[in-house]
């Protein structure tokens, strides 16, 4: 047993300079993939092309534009919703700055704030009620604040809850 203890004494510091300089190979290595891997952008793309979709044609910003929201799209079955608000004037989305949004579920006045980065968007309601929403207005609401991703044109905006859920909107010319 003494033996052993004065072999471990005597490579202990080999051993972990051997484990240092492996891990520092390893970490160096693995940095470098990341870095010079061009063939990693292409393959992204090619698992999701709907990403690529809305980083190449279709983000408009969405500062000062107003949007109608017309349907529920659930794994490639779109579900319009009918004006089932007693006021007529319901489910709309205002994007009036960088940072807030005001807008009507079924039956009630909203607003909050959001934030972009790219194609990503996150929704917080800062204000609303639930008071006679219709049960397509509580979907709705529950919906627009899972929302993860979203892409825009001069006339169709779609916030993504995932890649098969979304709601769908169109724009409102004021």
């Amino acid at each position: 047993m003494n033996k052993f203890k004065m072999l471990l004494k005597t490579q202990m510091p080999f051993v972990m300079v051997m484990v240092a300089v492996i891990g520092a190979m390893l970490g160096a290595g693995c940095e470098k993939q990341k870095i010079d891997s061009p063939q990693e952008t292409p393959q992204v793309a090619q698992q999701n092309p709907q990403q690529q979709q809305q980083s190449d044609t279709r983000l408009l910003p969405l500062e000062n534009t107003s949007w109608k929201f017309v349907a529920f799209v659930e794994n490639g079955e779109t579900t319009r919703v009918n004006d089932d608000c007693p006021s007529g004037d319901c489910y709309s989305l205002n994007f009036e700055n960088n940072e807030e949004w005001r807008g009507t579920s079924s039956s009630n006045d909203m607003f909050g704030t959001y934030t972009v980065d790219g194609s990503l968007i996150q929704i917080q309601i800062s204000i609303t009620t639930e008071v006679g929403e219709t049960e397509n207005g509580y979907k709705y609401v529950d919906k627009l604040v899972r929302t993860t991703s979203y892409d825009s044109d001069s006339v169709q905006l779609n916030l993504y809850i995932n890649k098969s859920e979304y709601l769908l909107f169109e724009r409102i010319q004021l």
